[in-house]
């Protein structure tokens, strides 16, 4: 069981004591919110992130690694597609939001999305030759 750091914090900016009277106090919590840089998601959360993550990576990376052992190019390229909607499904730097319809707001768009997705994924198994 992993014990999970604060998150790094930069020195909050002086709060002055007089204020002008456009201008109203800061109070040092306030000030240090403003500072800290933005929060990203992590990778545990939500929960199904590593759930469908981690054995995504795992078949991916196994079929890639057997592909390239094996000289089985169908392998290698099922691999490479494993990993690559692993990396979407997890948005992993912020790949799936540079897809229009996967970061539709949407909910219907983003499952046509989805199908467009899964249809190319057929499609390429379809079109790859039998080992």
């Amino acid at each position: 069981m992993a014990i999970e750091q604060p998150p790094a914090r930069r020195q909050a900016p002086e709060v002055s004591e007089t204020a002008t009277a456009d201008q109203q106090p800061v109070s040092p919590e306030i000030a240090v919110l403003a500072v800290s840089e933005p929060q990203t998601p992590a990778w545990r959360q939500p929960w199904w992130k590593p759930a469908v993550g981690l054995p995504l990576y795992a078949l991916g990376g196994a079929l890639l690694l057997g592909g390239l052992m094996g000289g089985i190019d169908s392998a290698i390229l099922q691999g490479l597609m494993v990993l690559g909607i692993g990396l979407l499904v997890a948005d992993a730097w912020g790949c799936r939001q540079q897809v229009p319809l996967l970061r539709s707001a949407s909910k219907r768009r983003a499952a046509l999305g989805w199908a467009v997705v899964a249809a190319l994924a057929v499609t390429i198994l379809m079109l790859l030759p039998a080992a």
